[in-house]
């Protein structure tokens, strides 16, 4: 009459330890470890041991929403953040990215893989619909600039007229956007799909409450570092970037 029963716990049991032994598992846990910020330096050591990395490799970590789908067998790991489940993708060299909206962190060792993560979230936080895939690589002093606003808190003045901005107007940051990767208004108006002069009319408003004249080159240079935080702020991982 217990036969039934004592199957099912052995079931159970045998499930339990498959799934600490199974390679993947491993895998996954040892992942889990070397992105942890409470890992010590040794706990670091032995799970990359684990993972059979050269120490001196060089690693990237790619950031993906864990909502959006991921083809790539590569060791990956869903995680929570500020900003929502996202799923860090460890990427050795030559291998495919994912595709989609990814972050893409800096190389480093395997025992420095934290930095790699987060330097990819960070990244994940630029995208947008016309730049889905942003590279901490390439953000250079940026980079810098966006861990101290991130640890300072609060709302920057620029951010928050642009979110004021972005309420009345969900089109103005699109074309705010194009402002600020063009070298003159004609060409970001071409770029934002609208007329010239339609843009032309739209920046000097913009420019007064910005308290900048966004078509200057001085202008151009704040506007899209304005952007940039801005976008920084408000990505949400179940939403996406609030920016197009």
């Amino acid at each position: 009459v217990n036969d039934a029963m004592v199957l099912e716990r052995l079931a159970l049991g045998l499930g339990i330890v498959l799934e600490r032994t199974h390679p993947a598992a491993i895998a996954r846990r040892s992942l889990e470890v070397l992105l942890d910020s409470e890992s010590t330096a040794e706990d670091r050591a032995s799970a990359a041991s684990k993972l059979r990395f050269n120490p001196t490799i060089s690693l990237r970590m790619v950031a993906v929403a864990a909502t959006d789908p991921l083809a790539s067998e590569q060791h990956n790991v869903e995680l929570a953040t500020s900003v929502g489940r996202v799923r860090a993708v460890l990427v050795l060299p030559g291998a495919a990215l994912p595709t989609g909206r990814i972050g893409i962190g800096v190389s480093v060792v395997p025992a420095s893989l934290r930095e790699s993560w987060l330097s990819a979230l960070l990244a994940l936080r630029l995208t947008t619909a016309r730049e889905p895939v942003v590279d901490a690589a390439t953000l250079g002093a940026f980079l810098l600039l966006a861990e101290t606003a991130d640890a300072r808190g609060g709302e920057l003045p620029d951010v928050a007229v642009l979110a004021a901005i972005d309420s009345r107007d969900p089109r103005a940051l699109s074309y705010l956007d194009a402002l600020g990767r063009s070298d003159s208004v004609r060409s970001a108006a071409t770029l934002a799909g609208i007329h010239h002069s339609t843009l032309q009319a739209h920046a000097a408003e913009w420019g007064v409450a910005l308290g900048f004249d966004v078509r200057s080159p001085e202008g151009r240079v704040r506007l899209a570092l304005a952007l940039r935080l801005f976008r920084l702020a408000r990505y949400s991982a179940d939403q996406g970037c609030s920016t197009n």
